[in-house]
């Protein structure tokens, strides 16, 4: 029988219906990867317009927002603009906005929130695109309409029950920021994923470069991913029953959390080094480790081929069948420490 095919855990709903971020309000990005910043209904609204949209994005902590530059369309953000990950600023460029302005007048972390815009502006320069994101530190006086993201203007046409325009396509938003950013990048630079400039090998990505020795086929690694980066397929069955496995990654998708390390009860997985974005915007899979395994004739789960046929909690139990494991570090009676021996006292000796 050929072993299913294991893959992360499943993702319902937009990325962006998370929790809110409940570490500190100024640090920078959230780093579980996930995106918590509540832009999931900006970023659908964006394609939507009849035109494309003049975006400034300015800090909840900003007590006048309707003082600027005129002209542009003013989104003022639940929290500051330093909690955002780089990908939300290539997002809105894909997402069709004319220009991206970044307000850091009132900002509590203005040199944060620059940075995460310089983060940005050096993969869409590494990615040859032609558009980039300005961090603004002064402002205008005239007066502007403010929006919130959860109260955005609906067009016109669309209450009218027209059609909005031909930019009205909505892409489903990613679950880990690097296939967020990836996502965006192949938009504002299609070229990116069939051949990514050199430049793209020289910036970190969040993803880790891995290294598997003595892979057992169990699947422990992908269930334990997050965000689905890693995947198990089983080829064709071989004529003795056993089929080849394949474990791979998916750079993409990969947010450098470890978990795959830490899960891995063979401890065959290591962390060799960092992924480059040029790995992150490649479409496809690199493979990880081939293991040819049979079904554990207990339980059905997969076992190494050419071993004992059961997998190690059968195959315990089967030799204690009224037996119970115990970790060393537990504390109790099974772990104590031996009594010491004393030798025995001669007679009439003190």
């Amino acid at each position: 029988m050929t072993a299913p095919t294991v893959t992360g855990p499943a993702h319902d709903g937009p990325a962006d219906d998370g929790p809110a971020h409940d570490g500190p309000a100024h640090d920078g990005p959230a780093h579980d990867g996930l995106a918590h910043d509540g832009l999931g209904p900006l970023l659908r609204w964006l394609p939507r317009q009849p035109d494309p949209v003049d975006l400034e994005l300015v800090c909840a902590e900003h007590d006048r927002p309707g003082r600027g530059r005129a002209g542009r369309t003013v989104v003022q953000l639940d929290g500051c603009a330093a909690t955002l990950a780089p990908s939300v600023h290539l997002e809105l460029l894909a997402a069709g906005v004319s220009s991206l302005t970044v307000r850091l007048d009132e900002c509590l972390a203005p040199e944060v929130a620059l940075g995460v815009v310089d983060q940005a502006n050096a993969l869409l320069t590494a990615a040859g695109a032609t558009v980039h994101v300005v961090a603004e530190v002064t402002g205008g006086v005239r007066r502007r309409v403010v929006h919130r993201t959860d109260d955005l203007p609906v067009p016109r046409r669309a209450v009218l029950g027209l059609r909005p325009g031909t930019r009205d396509a909505v892409v489903p938003r990613p679950v880990a920021d690097p296939a967020r950013a990836a996502t965006a990048l192949r938009v504002l630079a299609p070229a990116v994923a069939t051949s990514p400039p050199a430049a793209l090998s020289l910036l970190a990505a969040p993803g880790a470069r891995l290294e598997v020795t003595g892979c057992t086929g169990c699947g422990t690694c992908v269930r334990s991913c997050p965000t689905a980066a890693l995947s198990l397929r089983a080829g064709l069955p071989h004529p003795d029953g056993s089929v080849t496995q394949v474990l791979a990654l998916a750079p993409v998708d990969c947010t450098g959390c470890d978990e795959c390390l830490t899960a891995c009860p063979e401890d065959a997985v290591r962390r060799v080094g960092e992924l480059t974005w040029a790995d992150v915007v490649r479409d496809g899979l690199v493979p990880l480790a081939e293991v040819r395994t049979v079904e554990c004739r207990r339980c059905g789960a997969p076992v190494p081929a050419g071993g004992g046929g059961l997998c190690p909690v059968c195959a315990f139990r089967r030799s204690s069948p009224f037996g119970s494991l115990v970790f060393p570090e537990v504390p109790g009676p099974q772990n104590a420490a031996p009594a010491p021996t004393t030798a025995p006292r001669a007679p009439g000796a003190a």
